[in-house]
């Protein structure tokens, strides 16, 4: 019984995070392929790109704190 109120509390949560994924996935998948997307016209999955500035503005202050 609590495995049906399980998923009828989180039926939305459970379709979406692998739908999210998926697309996220696609996408990735999409634009390694050649004949679709130039090497140099790819750019990153935007989730790895707000990562990488995230931590990269985080390295530019410590940079600038140990000046």
């Amino acid at each position: 019984m609590q495995a049906k109120s399980f998923v009828s509390k989180n039926l939305v949560a459970i379709i979406m995070v692998p739908t999210i994924l998926g697309g996220h996935y696609a996408w990735y998948r999409l634009q390694q392929m050649d004949e679709l997307v130039k090497p140099e016209q790819r750019s990153q999955l935007p989730i790895l790109k707000y990562i990488n500035d995230f931590f990269n503005k985080d390295t530019a202050k410590v940079e600038t704190m140990k000046k």
